[in-house]
């Protein structure tokens, strides 16, 4: 496999920093080759075939110059749907970013990611088009709810991960990231590691409730999820609460 190779993809923007008066250094993810760290040189210029500059969430289709040993190299790109609807709504933009950065800590270098890039750009445009909060809630966690899926944590959610005993909202329930799901309060004595599951978080990672309240405390459970079994948790977590917020 050649180190060095122009290649044609579809990209979203993950990260972007400044490198000088004209170009950035950006984190980008492309459908068919995974997470490129790019120099996007002349960018900021007025003319050029990189012209305009690049933004995070910034999507559409770009010629690269690919190094698999180091920083790779924009050579062009002609925008996509700028989305507006996002860029004027703070909520649906704590949304999309919070989910980019998850995808951005999840990822590795030119690891192929389809399937994730196609959640991601399908919650974008579902972000874009959401005419309230809760609906706004709802695509955000069923977007978390699956990327967890295609890291490599898939929460069990329906029965205890221990006894494997179907579990109703009327006992106590805990959840464990380490054992991967639900635990029920006669098998929660043997873990060590483990959160109290309110049941209304419960019912609502099982799509039998839809409020907002409910939303909040499933989207807390993933969360914890993620900084057990992750580390971290995406910094924008706590800017997402607006979201869950009844007014609309």
């Amino acid at each position: 496999m050649p180190q060095k190779e122009i290649i044609q993809d579809e990209i979203i923007c993950l990260t972007r920093r400044e490198f000088s008066e004209t170009s950035l250094v950006l984190v980008v993810l492309s459908r068919h080759h995974g997470k490129i760290s790019l120099m996007a040189k002349g960018v900021k210029r007025p003319r050029g075939k990189t012209a305009g500059g690049i933004d995070l969430l910034d999507g559409g289709q770009a010629s690269i110059l690919l190094n698999r040993e180091g920083l790779s190299l924009l050579r062009e790109f002609v925008p996509g749907r700028p989305y507006p609807a996002i860029r004027n709504d703070i909520r649906k933009w704590y949304a999309v970013l919070y989910l980019v950065e998850l995808v951005n800590m999840a990822t590795q270098e030119l690891e192929p990611v389809g399937e994730i890039f196609r959640v991601l750009s399908a919650a974008i445009d579902r972000i874009a088009a959401a005419d309230n909060n809760r609906v706004l809630a709802n695509i955000l966690i069923r977007a978390l709810k699956r990327l967890l899926v295609l890291i490599g944590y898939r929460p069990e959610i329906e029965s205890c991960v221990v006894c494997r005993r179907g579990v109703t909202s009327a006992e106590p329930l805990y959840f464990s990231a380490s054992s991967g799901g639900v635990v029920c309060r006669n098998c929660e004595v043997g873990i060590v590691e483990k959160m109290r599951l309110d049941p209304r978080a419960w019912s609502y990672l099982l799509n039998k409730t839809h409020d907002l309240q409910s939303a909040s405390l499933a989207f807390d459970v993933l969360n914890y999820m993620l900084r057990e079994t992750l580390g971290r948790t995406p910094t924008l977590r706590s800017y997402c609460q607006s979201i869950f917020s009844s007014n609309s």
